[in-house]
């Protein structure tokens, strides 16, 4: 294959049950980057193993599998051309040079020995040494294989992810209102309206216009460049991507009025006309943000794993290994939103995009996107919390 012009891909589909209801369906597929398609692969089927474990779980195991074959396919100094030609010694190195924390690699160690299995019962690949041990009478257990065998330090180079699954976003928004509620505000800002930190950070009262709908109270914001710190020597400038009009939908319930209400109370100064504040009384820096999102990050997957569920326990694992900052809101609110829209120039739209241009025809249904976008979130949200 062309390494340039292909590359293997999680992917995520939608399949409508005989009930009308929706559930993911993972896919590990192979991307034609100069087409842009994607196209399910035979690998795709190694993950039936764990259909019936959370989307999340199943995501998490198909992003490994999907490293590890741009790995063998591309990445290796002396790529394989075959499935057929995976050796024993690929997966040591690969585990080797992941990124990740021992305890990461433990786990990421026994689902690669699965694969292994699965290429072989499939014979797509001739591996030895797959051993099976009994576990009790009625089933048996799969050894690790590379247990003890690969590297464990941990690099200082992390891959990025870009959504928080939705599940586990009411504890996230909890963390960060008893963590942070000086931008549990901005954390809505971030998720239900897709503002980057330095657009949350530059948002002033007078450019927030409040909306009711049906009830729910949703915020129409005028971005723009602005500089509202000329004290600093760093010039801090709170720049907007584009200057636009962002709405930040109204998710779990009346959440975000009681946010907005609560901001206002405490948070409110006079003569300053920034919403985020810092402990000074000085309109928030986009690094002051990034701190306090910090803080959120560390204690919501402490609290993960405090989880008796075990997926949980494993979500926290995989939030640890790898890097994600303040940009996540904005990745969780474009995921969620593709999933609602028809096309791309809905999601340009939603997004705040510079393709505003192209996106015009379809304004007129935005209304719809949004309630999609909406009903997304609710369906995660199950009350937890005041």
């Amino acid at each position: 294959m062309n390494t340039d012009n292909y590359i293997f891909s999680r992917q995520i589909y939608k399949s409508v049950n005989k009930d009308g209801s929706v559930r993911q369906l993972v896919s590990i597929d192979i991307r034609i980057k100069d087409a842009g398609i994607s196209i399910p692969t035979p690998f795709t089927a190694f993950l039936l193993e764990y259909q019936s474990r959370k989307a999340s779980t199943v995501s998490m195991i198909a992003s490994l599998i999907v490293r590890f074959l741009n790995y063998l396919f591309f990445e290796m100094d002396s790529p394989i051309t075959s499935i057929a030609e995976l050796t024993f010694q690929n997966g040591i190195d690969f585990l080797s040079a992941l990124p990740c924390q021992k305890g990461g690699k433990i786990q990421y160690a026994e689902y690669l020995t699965k694969f292994y299995h699965f290429c072989r019962d499939k014979g797509m690949a001739g591996i030895k040494d797959l051993k099976e041990s009994p576990h009790s009478r009625y089933k048996t257990y799969t050894e690790n294989i590379f247990k003890g065998r690969y590297k464990t330090e941990p690099k200082t180079k992390v891959d990025a992810i870009h959504e928080i699954d939705t599940a586990y976003l009411p504890m996230f928004f909890d963390t960060a209102r008893d963590i942070a509620p000086d931008i549990y505000l901005g954390v809505f800002f971030q998720f239900a309206g897709g503002l980057r930190a330095g657009e949350v950070v530059s948002v002033e009262y007078s450019s927030i216009r409040v909306i009711k709908e049906n009830g729910k109270m949703l915020l129409s914001l005028e971005l723009g460049d602005k500089d509202l710190r000329p004290d600093l020597s760093s010039a801090f400038i709170a720049k907007a991507k584009r200057n636009r009009k962002q709405i930040v939908i109204p998710i779990f319930g009346n959440k975000l009025e009681e946010a907005y209400e609560a901001h206002i109370k405490r948070y409110r100064k006079e003569n300053i006309s920034a919403v985020f504040i810092d402990k000074n009384g000085n309109p928030m820096t986009e690094n002051t943000y990034w701190k306090r999102f910090s803080r959120v990050r560390r204690e919501f997957i402490k609290r993960l794993y405090a989880c008796p569920d075990m997926e949980a326990q494993m979500y926290a694992l995989f939030l640890e290994s790898y890097k994600w900052s303040t940009h996540i809101g904005r990745g969780t609110y474009s995921n969620i939103t593709a999933r609602s829209v028809n096309n791309l120039s809905e999601l340009a739209v939603m997004r705040g995009d510079s393709s505003l241009s192209s996106s015009l025809p379809y304004l007129n249904d935005n209304k719809s996107v949004e309630k999609k976008v909406q009903e997304t979130f609710d369906a995660f949200y199950k009350g937890e919390g005041a």
